[in-house]
């Protein structure tokens, strides 16, 4: 009896020793002065009434430098170049596309790494503002003029930049401060629409994909589905937006309710001992009846 009870506990021991870690916090341990840089490839393919356009794609670097680190946070630079040998085969994208080269973004973040507020937004504003206005043609009548500047309006504020013109930042510090699992978490969610008052109802998953510390490696995913089911409210914002007659919203509401499809995916590796992100490979996709809009960005430290 003594004999199979000690080879029963020696059983449980070797397999509940023998388990993985079922869970991690992603969290940022940089210092000050250190420098990163980050391989961005950003794809874009639409597919209008079954007839493909020809894909965007465009591959930058972003220069990251802790340039502070306190007991409230760190504050970085992130500085968006193009690689030479883009800059060499088409020397005059650098005029067409302030953007990537050259624009900074300084921001702040918690001691967890999670994005707080992005410091210099006016001057990010203006620099994607400046790309929009290089690629829009020169003989503009006055009523096209008149809706570019009042559209330009609406990012006059700090929100307004940090939800439309940081993607690649907000990306990249989505799973910092964020408790995953093995087993994963699945929760309702909401995030503000640019355009309307109105939050834009979603569905979040989290899940720890595998944990290796003694490799130093760990690597998650999160993923992200609009909430149809709840997106009435929204919708209907939108319409209003556009100037659809009330007596119009609920129909038009209903018939994209049931066409509308959106999700996006987003696969991370992350190193324990650095809290550096070594790469994320996040993959969107919205459609229509009509149309299908599929968009990736792929992120690798050099």
């Amino acid at each position: 009896m003594k004999s199979a009870a000690t080879l029963i506990l020696l059983f449980l021991y070797n397999i509940v020793s023998a388990q993985p870690d079922t869970s991690y916090n992603c969290i940022a341990r940089w210092k000050k002065g250190e420098e990163k840089v980050i391989l961005i490839t950003h794809t874009v393919e639409n597919n209008r009434e079954g007839k493909p356009e020809p894909p965007f794609e465009i591959s930058y670097e972003a220069h990251i430098q802790v340039t502070d680190s306190t007991e409230e946070g760190y504050t970085l630079k992130w500085v968006f170049h193009l690689p030479q040998e883009v800059k060499k085969a088409n020397p005059l994208i650098v005029l067409a596309m302030p953007v990537y080269e050259g624009m900074q973004m300084i921001f702040k973040t918690d001691r967890n790494g999670v994005f707080k507020e992005l410091i210099n937004w006016k001057e990010v504003k203006d620099t994607y503002l400046k790309m929009m206005m290089i690629s829009l043609p020169r003989n503009l009548d006055d009523s096209t003029k008149k809706a570019i500047e009042k559209s330009n309006e609406m990012f006059n504020s700090r929100e307004m930049a940090e939800s439309s013109f940081i993607n690649e930042i907000q990306l990249y510090h989505a799973p910092y401060g964020t408790f995953f699992t093995l087993n994963g978490n699945t929760f309702p969610a909401s995030f503000p629409s640019p355009f309307t008052s109105e939050p834009i109802p979603a569905v979040v998953s989290e899940k720890l994909l595998s944990l290796s510390t003694t490799a130093d490696h760990v690597s998650f995913s999160i993923g992200q589905d609009i909430d149809l089911d709840n997106a009435t409210s929204f919708i209907k914002g939108m319409l209003k937006k556009m100037d659809i007659p009330d007596d119009s919203l609920t129909v038009m509401t209903n018939g994209l309710l049931s066409t509308i499809r959106m999700k996006d995916h987003r696969e991370y590796q992350f190193s324990p001992s650095t809290g550096w992100l070594e790469k994320l490979v996040f993959q969107k996709t919205a459609a229509t009846d009509q149309f299908n809009k599929k968009e990736s960005f792929v992120f690798e430290l050099k």
